[in-house]
C-alpha cells in the first residue's frame, strides 16, 4: 500500500511538471515578439526639395536598442529616379535610424513623385506601420514680383458673405508661368478671418497658368480653421469631377487670371463655387 501511494505521487508530479512545460512553451510562442521590430512613424508623408539639396530622411524605429542590426527594406519607385537603400542599419545603442533617399537631378519642378518604402516581411512590429506611401516634388525658385489684387469667391460661395478684393503679395516661379499668393485667406487681409482662426502662417495659394486656357489649382491648405476643421480648396476638375463643361478650369488673359471653379472643403464636405479672380501686378 506504502509503495503504491509513492508511485501514485511520483506520477502526479511528473504530470504536473509536464503540464508547466507544455504552458511555458505555449507562452513563450505567443508572446516572443519579432527578432527586429522595426516600425515606421508614419503611413504618409510628403516632401518638397530644395534645388541645393536633393536628398531626404526617413525614420525608422526597432524595439530594441541591445545590439547592430539591419532592416531589409522594399520599394516602389515608377520614374526610377530616385537612389533607394535596400537596407537600413541600427548601430548596438540605437533604436532610430534614417534611411536616406535622393533624387535624380532629372526630376522636374511640379510634378509629384510617388514612392512606397516598405519593411521586409518578418522584420516588422506586430502592431507596426509597415510602409510609408511618400509624395515628393522639386520646390520652385519663388521671385516677388509685387502686389496684385485678390478677389474672393470662395468664401462668398460658401457662408454666403460679401466678396471681398485684397492687395495680396504676388510671387513668380523662376522660368513658369506659376504663381504664389501670400496670405489671401489670411488675418488682416481676408475681412472673415479672425487671428484665432489661423492654422497656418504664412499660408501660400500656388496657381499654375502654364496653359493659359486651363489653370488649374491643385489642392491646397487656405491656412484656416472656423470651426469645421482646416479647410482647404483645389480646382473641381480633375479633383471632385470630370465635368469640365459643369466645372471648367480657370483661364488668364492678360495680367488678369480667373481661377475657374473651385471647391472649399472643410470636415462637414465640399463646396464648388466660382468668381475668384487674380490680377497680378
Amino acid at each position: 500500500m506504502k509503495k503504491n501511494i509513492i508511485r501514485l505521487c511520483i506520477a502526479l508530479v511528473a504530470s504536473m511538471s509536464f503540464l508547466t512545460s507544455c504552458d511555458t512553451d505555449n507562452k513563450g510562442t505567443i508572446y516572443t515578439p519579432d527578432s527586429l521590430g522595426a516600425s515606421f512613424y508614419w503611413a504618409k508623408k510628403s516632401f518638397v526639395l530644395d534645388a541645393t539639396n536633393m536628398s531626404f530622411e526617413i525614420a525608422i524605429s526597432r524595439n530594441t536598442t541591445v545590439g547592430a542590426a539591419n532592416i531589409t527594406l522594399t520599394h516602389a519607385d515608377e520614374s526610377g529616379l530616385f537612389n533607394i537603400p535596400s537596407a537600413v542599419a541600427f548601430a548596438d545603442g540605437e533604436g532610430i535610424a534614417n534611411v536616406t533617399i535622393t533624387a535624380s537631378d532629372d526630376i522636374v519642378v511640379g510634378k509629384n513623385y510617388a514612392i512606397t518604402l516598405g519593411i521586409a516581411d518578418g522584420q516588422a512590429s506586430v502592431s507596426a506601420i509597415k510602409s510609408v506611401a511618400l509624395t515628393v516634388s522639386k520646390a520652385y525658385n519663388w521671385i516677388v514680383i509685387g502686389t496684385g489684387k485678390w478677389t474672393d469667391g470662395v468664401i462668398a460661395g460658401v457662408f454666403g458673405a460679401n466678396p471681398y478684393t485684397a492687395d495680396v503679395e504676388v510671387s513668380q516661379a523662376e522660368g513658369e508661368d506659376v504663381y504664389r499668393v501670400l496670405n489671401p485667406y489670411g488675418f488682416g487681409i481676408c475681412p472673415y478671418t479672425g487671428e484665432d482662426d489661423v492654422t497656418k502662417n504664412p499660408c501660400y495659394i500656388v496657381i499654375n497658368a502654364n496653359d493659359p486656357d486651363a489653370v488649374k489649382v491643385d489642392p491646397q491648405s487656405m491656412g484656416i480653421d472656423y470651426g469645421y476643421g482646416e479647410m482647404s480648396l483645389g480646382s473641381v476638375y480633375g479633383n471632385l469631377s470630370t465635368n469640365i463643361t459643369k466645372y471648367p478650369l480657370g483661364t488668364k488673359v492678360g495680367k488678369t487670371i480667373d481661377l475657374g471653379a473651385l471647391y472649399c472643403e472643410d470636415d462637414d464636405g465640399a463646396y464648388p463655387n466660382s468668381g475668384t479672380i487674380l490680377v497680378l501686378p
